[in-house]
């Protein structure tokens, strides 16, 4: 099944401001400045401000381009619904690379060969 938004329906969404032509870093870039100190994101390991997210999402981010991890390559993960799940995905995000996880990774992945063990 193609879960892929139709033309039509992406620009229904964007006129009414719902999504603005940005990668989902941007995002992030722009909450991190604007409530800085809100609570991003709580789990049973802590809780990050968008601040906090932010940053730590950079050093994920680095720690992934330091292991050949790049503009499209595709990442997947087998993580629980933590904090660590969401900064390996916006970490992805930020470098470009597609995040794919879950029970249909193996699926869409295919004959993948991982860089990271």
């Amino acid at each position: 099944m193609d879960a892929s938004p139709t033309d039509a329906r992406i620009r229904e969404c964007t006129t009414a401001g719902f999504w603005r032509n940005e990668h989902l870093d941007a995002y992030l870039d722009r909450w991190a400045t604007t409530p800085a100190d809100k609570v991003a994101v709580v789990d049973e390991q802590g809780r990050y401000t968008w601040a906090a997210l932010a940053r730590t999402v950079v050093r994920v981010a680095h720690g992934l381009r330091a292991h050949g991890i790049e503009q499209r390559s595709v990442v997947s993960c087998h993580l629980p619904n933590w904090s660590e799940f969401a900064l390996v995905l916006l970490a992805a995000a930020r470098l470009g690379a597609p995040h794919l996880s879950g029970e249909r990774a193996p699926v869409h992945a295919g004959p993948a060969r991982p860089s990271l063990g």
